[in-house]
């Protein structure tokens, strides 16, 4: 009996130790942490405290402190970041921080997500590519693609050079001296580093008697109008030198629709020989021109093939009725020796009458 009363009288004194142990506990969690009730919900912490998260003893959950989110117990830390303004710049992390502060080299950010390298933004663009990436400047025209499509290199980038610094690049790519630039003679093969395909030349003078073509060339001052086409460009003659006068042409000569002079028998020969096409203008199959012979089949031949001892219709017709010594409509009748010569041969520069008289002086038809 003694022992039975001893066991009972401990149980009371056994309880009244954990109930005591559990409120010690809450007690020390719940100065700035919500601690957790044994069968409920824990503490609150006092006012300006940071709640905490409560021990667990049963199935209690944290507290929440009245000054704040509940944090973890290492730290008691603050909550996250809910977005930064349209004045503020957002870190990789989630900071916000000024606007004004981002690339000033300063890192305002904790992870550095502000100034270069890790902003790209903030790095200064040597050569743009054009498509948005930035390479050094020293990365351009190093021979080596950094930039996709080459846009760093020759010759999508124009600014490389591939001479060097006592050369000219010719706009082949070529490399000539740099004396050789705009010295009045053509080194390169397209003419690059000559007026007027280099800007940077300009245009050569002339010697008092020499004329300057359109294209730079100079020659003989006596050879404008002349009635050949000396300069490369034909800028010497007429029509693309005003001062030039229109052109006569001669009687068996054909004018083209600017004033040029043909072969008449070039006229309706199936071949624009004029260049505006105005000697085919107007051409009827079948219909001879003032040029031509017509053989009596209906075929049109040049009409200085009539009575050239040739068979050039295919009846024979423009032979039948020749005499020697008596010339054509179509040919030239030389002074002497009874010769005929194609009309067309006269003012050639050529004798082509043994006497001479198809040229000048002998005729007065030729300048």
């Amino acid at each position: 009996m003694p022992q039975r009363s001893l066991r009972s009288s401990s149980l009371p004194l056994l309880g009244l130790l954990l109930v005591s142990a559990a409120c010690a506990d809450a007690e020390v969690f719940g100065s700035g942490a919500g601690g957790s009730g044994a069968s409920g919900g824990g503490g609150d912490a006092p006012v300006g405290g940071e709640g905490g998260e409560g021990a667990q003893v049963a199935n209690g959950g944290g507290g929440q402190g009245l000054g704040g989110d509940g944090g973890s117990p290492a730290t008691g830390g603050g909550g996250s970041s809910a977005g930064c303004t349209a004045q503020e710049f957002e870190c990789d992390s989630g900071q916000c921080i000024a606007a004004s502060a981002v690339c000033d080299d300063t890192t305002n950010c904790g992870d550095g997500s502000d100034e270069a390298p890790i902003n790209p933004d903030c790095e200064d663009c040597g050569f743009d590519c054009g498509d948005g990436t930035c390479i050094p400047a020293d990365a351009a025209c190093d021979n080596f693609q950094d930039c996709n499509g080459a846009t760093d290199e020759y010759p999508q980038n124009p600014s490389c050079s591939l001479c060097g610094v006592d050369e000219f690049q010719c706009a082949d790519s070529d490399c000539i001296p740099a004396t050789w630039e705009c010295d009045g003679g053509e080194d390169c093969f397209d003419g690059s580093d000559e007026y007027p395909a280099n800007p940077s030349c300009s245009m050569p003078m002339c010697a008092a008697d020499e004329f300057q073509c359109a294209d730079g060339d100079c020659i003989p001052a006596t050879w404008e109008c002349d009635g050949g086409e000396d300069c490369f460009d034909s800028s010497d003659e007429y029509p693309l030198n005003a001062s030039c006068p229109v052109p006569m042409c001669f009687p068996w000569e054909f004018v083209c629709g600017d004033g040029t002079c043909i072969s008449g028998s070039w006229q309706c020969d199936g071949y624009d020989d004029c260049g505006d096409n105005s000697d085919e203008a107007g051409c009827v199959a079948g219909t001879c021109t003032s040029f031509q012979f017509q053989c009596n089949d209906g075929e049109c031949i040049s009409g200085s093939w009539q009575c050239d001892e040739y068979d050039d219709c295919t009846d024979g017709s423009d032979e039948v009725g020749c005499t020697p010594g008596q010339c054509t409509p179509f040919q030239f009748a030389c002074q002497t020796g009874n010769e005929c010569v194609p009309n067309n041969y006269q003012c050639d520069n050529f004798d082509d009458c043994t006497d001479g008289s198809d040229e000048a002086p002998a005729n007065a038809l030729c300048p």
